[in-house]
């Protein structure tokens, strides 16, 4: 409906990413010692948070990752059946697009995962950009598209596209606190 707004947040998305890129350099980006310390402190409060609560840690991963998944085959499917082809277009290009993109940024990068990870789910892929992040993000930003404009209700848009934000902001900091990733990440 507004390309502007569309364009304006792909451009500071791309800024923002390169501003992470550029300050983790592992020969020194301005923020690289910050960015290590901030990791190892919230790795450091894993072991203190409550047993209760680390269940819920690593089901973010599962939202970030096998969820995703599901949601994506079960509206692919939907789509199809809908003969909904444009929709169906948008979620096959921003998906794969997504992982292609993942795929050769991680490989150029090819930043390490951070010491100390929860070794029920250990990852051997590089760490920069998060792969889970990206995911949640095309996901769940994804679903707000298709949903938020067609409630009706303000109240209820509001609710869904909070949700939706709280849901990406925990894989996010579930990734963080499982020692996946770096804080910049």
């Amino acid at each position: 409906k507004w390309p502007a707004i569309g364009i304006s947040m792909l451009l500071l998305g791309i800024l923002t990413f390169g501003a992470a890129a550029y300050s983790v350099q592992p020969t020194g980006g301005p923020v690289l010692q910050w960015d290590q310390a901030a990791t190892k402190m919230l790795h450091n409060e894993l072991n203190s948070i409550p047993a209760g609560l680390v269940e819920y840690v690593i089901f973010s991963f599962f939202l970030g990752k096998e969820i995703v998944i599901a949601i994506c085959a079960i509206l692919a499917v939907y789509f199809i059946y809908k003969r909904y082809w444009q929709e169906l277009a948008m979620l096959a290009i921003g998906l794969w697009g997504g992982v292609l993109i993942w795929y050769f940024l991680s490989q150029y990068f090819n930043r390490p995962r951070p010491p100390g990870q929860m070794p029920i789910i250990p990852l051997t892929d590089p760490s920069f950009p998060s792969g889970l992040a990206l995911n949640a993000v095309l996901c769940y930003g994804f679903l707000a598209y298709l949903l938020v404009p067609r409630v009706q209700s303000r109240l209820l848009k509001w609710l869904l596209a909070i949700g939706l934000a709280l849901v990406i902001v925990a894989i996010g900091f579930g990734s963080l606190l499982r020692g996946d990733n770096y804080v910049t990440e």
